[in-house]
């Protein structure tokens, strides 16, 4: 009888240990997946933390990687990534510039508009809040290395066609072309751009590490400044594919 009821008590706290150690893996692995999505996918770790490694971008840019990005955080990247290509800092602003809109007097987003890297809505509005999709972040991408003297070949652009053509604005094809001729991002698809869909701080923090890493611009041994960078760079060398399919972003290895 005796040997009948220890058994029954082995088995009895066999099963509660099983339980415990299966509820540990769960939370254990959940919690994983939680700093993962803060903290941002595998692929892009190489990116971000040279970026980080830099000291250019604010430390606040680096927490909650998935989050959609908002205009006026892309303002605040795009004229980093502007000083940094330069090897300047952005023109300061006069008290005019703080009359420019309405529902913001952030100095990142007037000195984006200042270097025509960013527009409004009009009527004093630029919607700071607002997601970026990826026509959008076509855009200020091309004008941030346009305004930063690069020099990016535009030939042959008609012959670029997506199959979702018919979802990009007609502002901003010409720049979706060129940002993909020059693989700085590619499609989503072969040939679909998903122009509408939005784009994460990870991802550009990715993609502004990739075009830091290939313009070389952080060359201790040249301290040169922003004219002899224009004077050098005569066209804007081809960067990693991107594949940015909704919250994701990866490189792509084409043979």
């Amino acid at each position: 009888m005796n040997i009948m009821v220890s058994n029954k008590r082995f088995l009895f706290f066999s099963i509660i240990i099983l339980i415990v150690i299966h509820l540990f893996f769960q939370f254990a692995y959940a919690d994983s997946d939680l700093a993962t999505m803060k903290n941002g996918s595998e692929w892009s770790q190489g990116n971000i933390q040279s970026l980080k490694n830099r000291n250019l971008i604010d430390s606040k840019f680096f927490a909650n990687l998935n989050e959609n990005i908002t205009r006026e955080e892309f303002a605040y990247l795009a004229v980093k990534l502007f000083e940094a290509l330069n090897h300047v800092s952005a023109p300061a602003l006069n008290d005019e510039d703080e009359k420019l809109f309405i529902d913001t007097q952030d100095p990142y987003v007037l000195k984006a508009y200042r270097l025509g890297i960013i527009k409004g809505y009009g009527k004093g509005l630029f919607y700071p809040d607002r997601e970026v999709n990826r026509e959008q972040l076509s855009v200020m991408l091309i004008n941030t290395l346009k305004v930063s003297g690069l020099n990016l070949n535009k030939d042959d652009l008609n012959d670029i066609v997506f199959i979702d053509q018919d979802q990009i604005s007609g502002w901003a094809l010409e720049s979706v072309r060129v940002a993909y001729k020059h693989k700085i991002l590619s499609g989503t698809l072969p040939l679909t751009i998903s122009p509408k869909s939005n784009s994460t701080r990870e991802q550009v923090l990715y993609l502004i590490e990739n075009i830091l890493q290939n313009q070389k611009v952080y060359d201790t041994s040249d301290s040169r400044v922003s004219t002899s960078i224009n004077e050098s760079i005569k066209s804007f060398s081809p960067i990693n594919n991107l594949s940015l399919n909704g919250n994701m972003v990866e490189p792509i290895i084409r043979g």
